[in-house]
């Protein structure tokens, strides 16, 4: 049985938030900077989870009032496994394999969006759309830069198709730069990541710099006009100093 203090205060709180503006009453925006729901790109490997878990994914993460994420493809996914002691890469795509395989991810992932409480965001004001329908905004973005096939003018294409952010390195080694968990090539970016880092800020997409080397860090915070993010993982050394440049567009 509901106390006197606890029906006044019950009472209160229905009165109060009825009275408050709808904006008000919307839960706060929330962003989630790096997600594989359902891991969709492991479709036909052994131990796939199966379609529909993407759709449990966006549910859970709907009933955690986040408004948005970033959906990430793995460019590099039929190039690595998992393993008890960390993570092994094999082999390298021949020409034209890469593409291939990012329009297998993108169709797989636009396919299981389809029926869940989510829907392909591609502009900031989609943050308030899913805010205001209780949905979740799923902004694309692609781990590792194999995508590209060598040629920085694929961002175009990535951009058209909808894909926002772009982490430029992942597991294996990259033609785009150096990682922390692969012997150095580049001496950080190379000349084809540079002119990827160019292109991104040209068409407008997040640079991710996840799992990249310390000095291809910085060689991207010193090169960009753009603000970066670092969605996950960690910078191995002399992390304090780089913050000030991975900062200088706040």
């Amino acid at each position: 049985m509901l106390s006197r203090r606890g029906f006044l205060h019950s009472s209160l709180m229905a009165t109060g938030a009825a009275l408050l503006p709808r904006e008000a009453q919307r839960p706060p925006l929330s962003f989630d900077l790096h997600t594989h729901p359902g891991a969709f790109f492991n479709k036909g490997k052994p131990g796939y989870v199966g379609d529909d878990s993407l759709g449990g994914t966006v549910r859970g993460m709907r009933g955690g009032r986040l408004t948005g994420a970033f959906f990430s493809l793995v460019a590099d996914a039929p190039l690595i496994e998992l393993t008890p002691t960390g993570v092994k890469t094999r082999g390298a795509y021949t020409p034209g394999e890469a593409v291939r395989e990012y329009e297998r991810q993108l169709a797989l992932l636009r396919a299981q969006l389809r029926g869940t409480p989510a829907f392909a965001a591609t502009r900031a004001d989609d943050l308030l759309r899913a805010q205001r329908e209780h949905t979740v905004a799923a902004f694309l973005a692609c781990e590792g830069g194999e995508f590209l096939d060598g040629d920085a003018a694929h961002v175009d294409r990535l951009y058209a198709d909808g894909i926002r952010s772009l982490q430029l390195v992942h597991y294996v080694p990259s033609a785009l730069g150096d990682l922390q968990t692969q012997p150095p090539e580049h001496h950080g970016l190379s000349a084809l990541g540079r002119a990827v880092v160019s292109r991104c800020n040209a068409r407008g997409m997040l640079i991710d710099v996840a799992h990249a080397s310390m000095e291809t860090v910085q060689q991207v915070a010193a090169r960009t006009t753009a603000p970066i993010i670092l969605s996950h993982s960690i910078l191995s050394m002399d992390s304090g100093r780089l913050l000030g440049k991975l900062c200088k567009f706040g």
